[in-house]
């Protein structure tokens, strides 16, 4: 028989309602491994095993402790369920922690269960029957208002098996929930394992991972790779969105993980500091809440003390809902689209919880129409919309691979969120053959402005230039002007596609606006024939380069594109770093030097000195330029011809 992909149920209810002892009667095995458990019959710690049904459906299962001082550890076991056992004991009916364990579902987004009445041995028909009707009530409304709902005894048996015949139909009939698009899990139990070393396990939550993939530990663990994966006690090579798994990590010390940890894919997820979010408050919470209230954040199997800012209200009613920034005091691994519940800090009531729908904000200031009206815009769920304000909101360039990343969302629709977008004439996509950079409209035109701006002032006080800034140059100034520092390649992109509007052109290595031409004066032009006439008219006698550029009147960068024109065109040659000396003297120069070499056989520095007229300052430059080209070659203190003479 095929073994289906596997679902994660879990138990829920209030303590003492039968929920490890009902997982024991359908796999066989007691979760309370703890001594404190036996002695006291309680559920403490979380405990996890698996089975399969009757038509071969893998369920993996997770118990969770019901008393309310184990409320985080219930949490840490809520997340990533695919179903919920919901237990009422049919001596007890609806308790406190009946009540708490379904708002808590509710709040994660399950959304499939089946009610089990425990305990039918104990109670008549008629009590039976009264409890049924109080927990039709409790569920009215909710995702398990038209769930099954089954008598069992796990004394007797009875039920048994119809439970049995429900839990397999309900994971026949369960579609998988849309996931996420790269790998993350949070370890719900750490320990080591004797020859293997450290073993991580949790419910995948997104993605998939694979023997020998590296993964990350957040929000601060570094890095490590997957030595082995085991799903039910069996090694497999890869386990998936939905799947429970023990992780065998390499290089990895026990003390650096722990429950709360996310292992993700590597560079994917960033820890943050601050969410936004929609929360929504429990109409059972005991008054209304506060901004700045201080709370427990629990996202995953991770708990986090931060505060309550609420952004368009100074309170917030039980059963009401508002738009709040939660500011964290350590970081966590979140992103967009995670659930999250809200308890008070002495952790005795569960506030509520939500959706985060940001999870890398800026910070608000409060009462700010356009801040709600952006997250209402998030909340619609309209990915278009998303991206827009996810680019609009860094203010220049974001890569498409972050957009991605932040919002747990597949590249291709990523991308085609963003075509559209771009044909909307709301972004602009930057390099879009290779990995894409987008920019908000607004942003561009702040860009581009201030560019245009930097090069019109550069282009005003240098008239005689027709080269503009280097790129670096460009990007440090028009980047400081906009309050961002712009990734180099980004940068480069939006450059590229000036070029390609008409706006800018390269000149000589440099950026300038297309319009611009340079402007020389009369007088300009009467200095240039002077720094000209400094070669011709003392060819052996030429100035240093950094005099002429001193002396010229002109400023340097001028002077400079003059000397390298000259140079290029032939009419100068470079002798050495500081002296340009006249081609043509040059030419004389070597005719004369080859000449009296043939005569005499060689020539003395202080030779060749005398026979052009030029002191030693001058000569013994022009000599080892020779020296270079093999015009000559050096012997002791003699020239003598080389293999180019």
């Amino acid at each position: 028989m095929t073994v289906a992909p596997t679902l994660v149920m879990g138990t829920a209810g209030h303590v003492d309602h039968g929920k490890t002892t009902l997982v024991k009667t359908l796999t066989g095995v007691d979760l309370d491994t703890l001594p404190e458990e036996k002695e006291r019959g309680l559920t403490i710690n979380l405990g996890f095993t698996s089975f399969t049904t009757p038509s071969g459906h893998r369920v993996a299962v997770v118990d969770v402790p019901g008393h309310r001082r184990f409320i985080k550890t219930m949490l840490a076991g809520a997340h990533g369920l695919d179903f919920v056992l919901f237990l009422v004991a049919a001596d007890d009916s609806v308790m406190p922690q009946t009540r708490e364990h379904l708002e808590i579902l509710k709040l994660l987004g399950v959304q499939h269960g089946i009610i089990v009445i425990t305990k039918i041995d104990l109670v008549e028909p008629d009590l039976r029957e009264l409890v049924e009707a109080e927990v039709a009530e409790l569920v009215e409304g909710s995702f398990l208002e038209n769930a099954p709902l089954i008598g069992v005894s796990s004394t007797t048996g009875a039920g048994i098996p119809e439970l049995t015949a429900a839990i397999d139909q309900m994971a026949g009939s369960i579609r998988p929930r849309e996931r996420g698009a790269f790998f993350r899990m949070y370890v719900d139990r750490s320990f080591n394992v004797a020859g293997a070393g450290t073993v991580v396990t949790g419910t995948v939550l997104a993605g998939a991972v694979s023997a020998g993939d590296e993964v990350e530990l957040l929000p601060g663990g570094g890095s490590a790779r997957v030595r082995k994966l085991q799903r039910h006690g069996e090694d497999v090579d890869r386990a998936r969105a939905g799947q429970r798994a023990a992780v065998n990590l390499k290089l990895v010390d026990k003390a650096a993980v722990e429950r709360g940890d996310l292992l993700a894919a590597p560079g994917m997820v960033k820890p943050t500091y601050m969410v936004d979010a929609k929360l929504e408050v429990l109409a059972g919470y005991n008054k209304p809440l506060d901004h700045w209230t201080r709370v427990r954040f629990y996202l995953g199997t991770r708990e986090t003390f931060g505060r309550v800012a609420l952004l368009d209200r100074n309170e917030v009613q039980p059963g009401d809902n508002a738009f709040v920034q939660l500011r964290l005091e350590a970081p966590a691994p979140a992103v967009t689209g995670d659930s999250f519940i809200l308890r008070d800090f002495s952790a005795s009531w569960t506030i509520g919880g939500g959706r985060i729908l940001d999870a890398h904000p800026t910070k608000h200031k409060r009462h700010r129409n356009l801040v709600v009206g952006d997250l209402e815009r998030r909340e619609a769920g309209y990915l278009e919309e998303i991206v827009e304000l996810e680019v609009k909101k860094v203010g220049y360039f974001l890569a498409r691979n972050d957009i991605a990343a932040d919002l747990d969302a597949p590249l291709d629709r990523i991308g085609q969120a963003a075509t559209a977008l771009a044909s909307a004439g709301s972004i602009i996509t930057l390099a879009p053959k290779k990995s894409p950079w987008l920019i908000h409209r607004e942003g561009w035109e702040r860009l581009t402005g201030r560019l245009s701006d930097l090069l019109a002032a550069h282009h005003r006080d240098l008239p005689q230039l027709a080269t503009g800034l280097s790129e670096q140059e460009l990007r440090e100034r028009v980047g400081r002007a906009c309050g961002s520092a712009f990734p180099t390649e980004a940068f480069h992109s939006a450059l590229e596609r000036l070029a390609g509007e008409g706006r800018l052109r390269e000149v000589e290595g440099t950026w300038a606006l297309a319009t611009h031409e340079a402007a020389l004066g009369e007088a300009d032009f009467a200095k240039l024939d002077t720094v000209r006439a400094r070669y011709t008219d003392n060819p052996y006698t030429p100035p240093e380069t950094d005099e002429i550029y001193k002396t010229s009147g002109l400023p340097q960068k001028v002077v400079k594109d003059l000397l390298e024109k000259m140079l290029a065109e032939g009419a100068l040659v470079r002798v050495s770093r500081e002296f340009l000396f006249d081609r043509a003297a040059i030419e004389a120069a070597r005719e004369k030097l080859l000449a009296f070499i043939k005569e005499k056989g060689g020539i003395t520095v202080s030779e060749f000195r005398e026979l052009i007229g030029a002191s030693r300052k001058y000569a013994l430059p022009i000599l080892t330029y020779f020296d270079g080209l093999g015009v000559t070659v050096r012997d002791g203190d003699l020239r003598r011809p080389g293999p180019k003479a």
